[in-house]
């Protein structure tokens, strides 16, 4: 019987030595693709009302201050929702609203079927778009400028 608990002993270690190698690999994947994309872009908070803005990376969360700059990096969603890289208290937005995403073109904008729309220089998205420096990206009353 005690060799049965050693054996479910190794097999739980194996399978966590696993999942760990799985997780590396996967971020290492993820950092890649950002490299190779040129990630460097930038998103500023330009307007809109006064509402706390959360940015989570790497478990690290900074509230955000208008006019202040956000480095973009791997993909971002975007909401009301706590589980959002970038958090929003804006009432106009979806828990999960939109979702930016890197190419190798640059940074792609997704809406996620938000009740409000992402909008793109003041064209509501029904599709997602490449975004080019230069383009304002409002979600719900707030104003994001994109410097690529």
């Amino acid at each position: 019987m005690l060799w049965v608990a050693g054996l479910r002993f190794l097999f739980i270690v194996g399978l966590l030595a696993y999942l760990w190698d799985i997780s590396k690999r996967i971020g290492s994947a993820s950092s890649d693709l950002v490299k190779k994309v040129g990630a460097s872009a930038v998103l500023c908070w330009e307007d809109g009302p006064d509402i706390p803005i959360v940015v989570r990376y790497d478990y690290e969360t900074k509230v955000l201050a208008k006019g202040e700059d956000i480095q973009l990096s791997g993909v971002i969603g975007m909401g009301r929702d706590a589980r959002n890289t970038i958090q929003l208290s804006d009432p106009y937005i979806s828990a999960y609203h939109a979702r930016l995403t890197p190419e190798k073109k640059g940074w792609r904008v997704t809406d996620l079927a938000s009740k409000n729309g992402t909008w793109r220089n003041e064209a509501r998205i029904s599709e997602s778009v490449l975004l080019r420096t230069g383009d304002c990206l409002r979600i719900g009353e707030t104003t994001f400028l994109f410097k690529g």
